[in-house]
């Protein structure tokens, strides 16, 4: 980590200390007031937040309450405002190291090369402080027979792709297709790594399931890559698509941004790039809108290695997205979804072992966004669910219970309600609606607490349970 070259003028005991501080995604410092974070961030007693937002790092880790951090509210001269808090830092916890992390040699640092427009007007020690340090969060791109699409995803991930380091691309095949491991091949150092998947033997199941056992190969593919990536290569944390996704021009940036939500919110075990009722019409168009959802969305999607460890040794034989979703493995936590997607379904999504269900009907028509959001400027700490919970509640008990009658006119109501008392009665007001009318687990498809929303021309409307009233 080379802190020294971009930090001249911090003395070696400060370099020391920081460092012993550091975690994976520790950054060097920028400007703020120190904002302290709810809760504890992984059981550390105090984390103060620089830069404007709950995502921006650095995190600074203390054993220090505010109050014993005044200086940090000293207003100081821009250009030498992050250098000032530096040295104060360094110089308060000279005799109260509290070491957070792996040992320095075991973590994975990464620097960021690359500044912001408003890093590039600053100057002087600023300037030179803001190259920080960033998780590395490689791409899982699962593969089988279809070569085309597999080309056309990677070249889609490294035209978006900043960073090869922050961002590795890793292949995982199955199948033993050769046009397929051509076109894996042909990458050459744009992609870190090729999983070939051992295991072709033949899979024992009954006769009336052998139309089905695409879906038991998927499942072995996922056991074996997602424990290569988690405990051969040692990743932390890992991105998951499919050859068949078409990905949006932030699909990165928003997985970079969310990463410290996911691991700060214990509530959270996912998050994904999918909305399942992501159809034009029936989507908020505002495209930095995200929501809290208790069912696995999949299809593009982040996923640690404490929650895959947790879970890899009841791994299913087949329809492992499903079983996912079984309270038993969820365990009521949640994922994060948008509103607008961030993958899609290529064309190439039609030949698979779902034959194209559903691909002319639905999946085709799911909106990917195609706006290249700031997400680095968007506070997304109302996600987390202390917050989430209580703004969503006012929300939905703000809106105006309605009946089906109703939604020929509803003009301009911002938002309503449509209750349903049982599941058939969800999927008459969801068939209504126009949006998925399934439940896996009893959750409903994007729903949180059992409710589902949804645009109905400009208003929002919110089917939920009886029991939430």
């Amino acid at each position: 980590m080379e802190l020294r070259a971009n930090i001249p003028r911090i003395q070696r005991r400060g370099i020391n200390q920081l460092t012993e501080h550091a975690m994976e995604n520790f950054h060097c410092v920028c400007n703020t007031t120190g904002k302290q974070l709810l809760g504890n961030w992984m059981n550390i007693p105090h984390a103060y937040l620089y830069e404007n937002n709950f995502i921006s790092l650095p995190i600074y880790y203390s054993k220090h309450t505010k109050s014993d951090l005044k200086q940090l509210n000293i207003s100081l001269n821009q250009d030498y405002l992050s250098q000032t808090q530096l040295d104060e830092l360094t110089t308060l916890e000279s005799h109260n190291v509290n070491v957070i992390a792996k040992p320095i040699v075991e973590i994975k640092f990464t620097k960021k090369t690359s500044l912001i427009e408003k890093e590039l007007k600053s100057k002087g020690p600023l300037k030179r402080l803001k190259h920080y340090y960033r998780v590395v969060l490689p791409i899982v791109v699962f593969a089988c027979n279809r070569p085309f699409a597999l080309k056309n995803h990677v070249d889609a991930l490294i035209s978006i792709r900043k960073n090869s380091e922050l961002n590795p691309i890793i292949i995982s095949l199955d199948c033993n297709d050769t046009s397929t491991a051509n076109v894996a091949q042909e990458f050459g150092t744009n992609v870190t790594a090729i999983i070939k998947q051992p295991d072709h033997s033949k899979i024992a199941v009954s006769e009336s399931d052998q139309h089905m056992i695409g879906y038991y190969k998927i499942a072995r593919h996922y056991l074996y890559t997602l424990n290569h990536i988690f405990n051969e290569l040692n990743y932390d944390v890992a991105i998951i698509t499919e050859d068949d996704l078409e990905v949006a021009p932030d699909f990165l940036d928003y997985f970079s941004t969310l990463y410290p939500l996911l691991v700060y919110d214990k509530t959270l075990w996912c998050v994904s790039a999918w909305n399942d009722n992501g159809l034009a019409n029936k989507i908020n168009p505002e495209p930095t809108l995200l929501h809290r959802t208790d069912f696995f969305p999949g299809l593009g999607w982040m996923f640690t290695k404490s929650a895959w460890n947790e879970i890899k040794a009841n791994w299913p034989k087949a329809y492992w997205d499903d079983w996912l979703r079984q309270p038993e493995q969820r365990k009521n936590r949640s994922c994060i979804r948008p509103e607008i997607s961030r993958t899609g379904i290529s064309p190439y999504g039609q030949k698979g072992v779902s034959n194209g269900q559903y691909y002319d009907q639905y999946l085709k028509n799911i909106v990917r966004n195609n706006i290249m959001v700031k997400w680095k400027e968007i506070d997304v700490s109302y996600l987390l669910k202390d917050q989430y919970d209580v703004w969503f509640q006012q929300r939905v008990n703000s809106c105006k219970i309605i009946t089906i009658s109703d939604l020929v006119s509803l003009a301009d109501i911002s938002c309503a309600r449509l209750i349903y008392n049982t599941n058939e009665q969800f999927v008459i007001i969801a068939n209504t609606l126009g949006i998925m009318n399934d439940f896996k687990s009893n959750v409903p498809r994007t729903s949180y607490q059992g409710i589902v929303q949804c645009r109905y021309g400009k208003t929002t409307i919110y089917v939920t349970p009886k029991q939430k009233l």
